[in-house]
């Protein structure tokens, strides 16, 4: 899916050590990174920009905004081996189980993802804010049961390996 990066490239334990910025303080007004980035999605969704641009194609939209969108550098999230990876994931796996939109090729790299993601191994390293680890370790299963669940016949088109990136 996101070629030339193979799912075992990600799946690297540099995740819990090898971070160059401070995640629990890196969006200090939402509690941290998680939080933040669930709400710069909503933020953006339920701008103007979006409403006046996409209000009568949104499957169009979201077939395009979590891949494509320039403002949040979404491949760069989802593709490297960095401490906001697997937060990037569950960011966006629970926002398209939100949307009821789900890329065929993105269910099982987000099933993988987050099925390998050690919250507490991450925590430990981290020390991540109380609210902001409360509220992944609510959502965590939650996702990974949605995703495990959603309907096969809902799935959406993939993405590819062929898409402009």
């Amino acid at each position: 899916m996101f070629n030339p990066i193979k799912l075992e490239d990600l799946l690297s334990n540099t995740v819990y050590s090898d971070c160059t910025i401070d995640i629990s303080v890196i969006d200090e007004e939402s509690g941290g990174i998680y939080t933040g980035y669930l709400e710069s999605i909503e933020m953006y969704v339920n701008s103007n920009l979006f409403k006046q641009r996409y209000s009568e194609n949104t499957h169009q939209y979201l077939s395009r905004f979590w891949f494509y969108n320039p403002a949040h550098h979404v491949h760069d999230w989802l593709t490297s081996s960095t401490c906001t990876m697997p937060i990037s994931w569950l960011v966006w796996s629970k926002s398209m189980l939100k949307w009821d939109y789900l890329p065929s090729d993105f269910q099982p790299w987000a099933l993988a993802v987050l099925e390998w993601f050690d919250l507490e191994r991450y925590h430990q390293a981290y020390h991540l804010p109380q609210e902001e680890y409360e509220a992944i370790k609510h959502d965590l299963p939650l996702v990974i049961e949605g995703l495990k669940n959603y309907p096969v016949e809902k799935l959406a088109p993939p993405v590819g390996e062929n898409e402009n990136m």
